[in-house]
């Protein structure tokens, strides 16, 4: 599953918080969350992502795809392109005119 970990085949979903949150960390990957404020705003932007999709009873492949979004989102908002491509990118990742490439997958 997509947001499962890879050694132990739990899901990021069933973990507490903190055991996510240290997964994540792993995942994204993101370094010295408790002196890097970047890293560590990520990595709870991330955390904050599960923990709706755990209130919003999303499935593994729901929150997968959800993580997946976001994590391209914001890779073209840091890649500079404009608000209209990125509509227009993410439209078409929503209607299937377009796949996530494997590197854009969580």
């Amino acid at each position: 599953a997509v947001v499962s970990t890879q050694s132990t085949g739990q899901s990021l979903l069933s973990l507490a918080p903190p055991d996510a949150l240290s997964k994540l960390c792993e995942l994204i990957p993101a370094a010295d969350t408790h002196i890097n404020l970047r890293n560590s705003i990520t990595a709870d932007t991330y955390l904050f992502l599960l923990h709706f999709a755990n209130q919003n009873a999303l499935n593994e492949t729901k929150t997968g795809a959800l993580i997946t979004l976001f994590k391209h989102l914001l890779s073209m908002i840091k890649d500079g392109k404009s608000l209209i491509d990125i509509v227009v990118e993410s439209s078409q990742l929503l209607t299937c005119q377009k796949d996530f490439h494997p590197k854009m997958k969580f």
